[in-house]
């Protein structure tokens, strides 16, 4: 997965009106790699508004 896969699983997430854990099982993405992917990109965007 990279930064553009899980925007738009964000997006899909949002979209579908499952909970989290729900869509991430009919999907096929595990939970942690989701949480993974949801504080690398959380962590990216702190530092870009920092500088």
């Amino acid at each position: 997965m990279n930064r553009l896969e899980f925007e738009e699983l964000e997006l899909q997430v949002q979209q579908s009106g499952l909970p989290l854990k729900s869509y991430l099982q009919q999907t096929g993405v595990s939970y942690s790699t989701y949480h993974y992917w949801r504080r690398k990109c959380s962590v990216d965007r702190n530092s870009i508004i920092q500088d």
